[in-house]
């Protein structure tokens, strides 16, 4: 049941916040559209506003969502995107950009979920960076950057609290920043907050836990 009802909420969600914005929509009304309770939507997305990025790309109105998050100003996106990366290593969260590829990799059938998550990533790092090309070049090339610093991060473990003789994670954040931000600069968009921290910390952790539903039944 789990996958059903995982892909049941979003269409609903993705229904809802289409029609109503973002400020308007409660999670009662999702899980009754779906024809699951609201415990159950809870569970398995988190939160509203997790649910709201999950489906975003195929949504019309973001109606809220500004006025509830002043939006980063356009010159920190980069140091705040990297910054979360190191926090997610730093309390051992599961980390979206560094599990996406294994997902992928696992997957019964791959080219289903490298498709979902390849329009996902990049729709709404185009939403939160202000990428208005046609073929959301920016928005990939802050994505693929990205991937390289969760991969150091998370995966060969090259960074911790004590390189460079202590800050190291400061050090290396501020110089991860400024590659990011040589692109975030060339877009001039309009731009959506980006999500609450928890979101991506519950998306990894969320990701993984599909993916294991998937295999064992």
């Amino acid at each position: 049941m789990g996958d059903a009802a995982y892909q049941a909420i979003l269409a609903a969600a993705r229904a809802r916040f289409g029609a109503d914005g973002y400020r308007d929509v409660t999670i009662r009304a999702i899980a009754a559209e779906a024809g699951y309770s609201a415990a159950m939507v809870m569970k398995l997305m988190g939160s509203k506003e997790r649910l709201f990025w999950l489906v975003a790309p195929g949504v019309a109105s973001t109606g809220g969502l500004a006025d509830e998050r002043d939006l980063v100003p356009k010159e920190e996106i980069g140091r705040e995107l990297v910054r979360r990366i190191f926090a997610r290593r730093r309390i051992g969260s599961g980390d979206p950009y560094a599990v996406a590829p294994l997902l992928i990799r696992s997957a019964p059938e791959p080219e289903p979920i490298r498709e979902e998550i390849r329009e996902r990533y990049l729709n709404n790092m185009a939403a939160i960076i202000g990428d208005s090309t046609k073929d959301r070049r920016h928005a990939k090339a802050v994505l693929a950057i990205l991937f390289g610093i969760a991969a150091a991060v998370h995966t060969l473990e090259a960074y911790d609290d004590d390189d460079d003789g202590g800050g190291g994670d400061d050090q290396a954040i501020t110089d991860f920043a400024e590659l990011l931000q040589v692109v975030i600069d060339r877009c001039e968009g309009p731009r959506l907050p980006l999500p609450d921290e928890s979101v991506g910390i519950s998306a990894g952790n969320q990701a993984t836990k599909r993916e294991d539903s998937l295999h064992d039944g």
